[in-house]
């Protein structure tokens, strides 16, 4: 699956798409381990952090996602950070709504072409993922 959308309106989205990941971990339906993976990861954050288009706020929001303790779940001090992020992210998108905007979406089904071995290796390396006896990768366990 792909989202394409201009450069320019991109913050709306991101930070929708944060923001929902953001509340879902603050309500305990989505697990902090899935939730900074799912945007904290570098080949995501990296170019949200690069990119020219969006705002330093929500460049700071992104850049978070990787420093959320998922052993710490549910702890007043990860509620507390969750809070301030889900604060920027809402500064993020009123300050975005403001602007004018077309709101202008594609989605495509079409399959992602598939991830470069390179980069599975590297997350295997640092214990992200381990590949099974068929070649596939699937999430390593947390070690006790």
């Amino acid at each position: 699956m792909q989202i394409e959308t201009d450069n320019r309106e991109a913050e709306f989205y991101l930070a929708s798409l944060a923001l929902g990941i953001l509340y879902g971990m603050q309500q305990g339906v989505i697990h902090p381990e899935a939730g900074i993976w799912s945007l904290g990861r570098p080949v995501f954050s990296d170019a949200v952090l690069a990119s020219p288009y969006l705002s330093l706020r929500l460049k700071e929001v992104i850049g978070r996602f990787d420093e959320i303790d998922f052993w710490d779940y549910q702890s007043e001090n990860q509620q507390q950070m969750l809070a301030e992020m889900v604060d920027n992210t809402l500064s993020c998108l009123t300050d975005t709504i403001s602007k004018d905007m077309t709101y202008w979406a594609r989605l495509s089904m079409a399959p992602l072409e598939a991830v470069d071995e390179q980069e599975h290796l590297e997350q295997i390396r640092h214990g992200f993922v381990k590949k099974s006896r068929r070649g596939k990768f699937k999430k390593a366990k947390p070690a006790s």
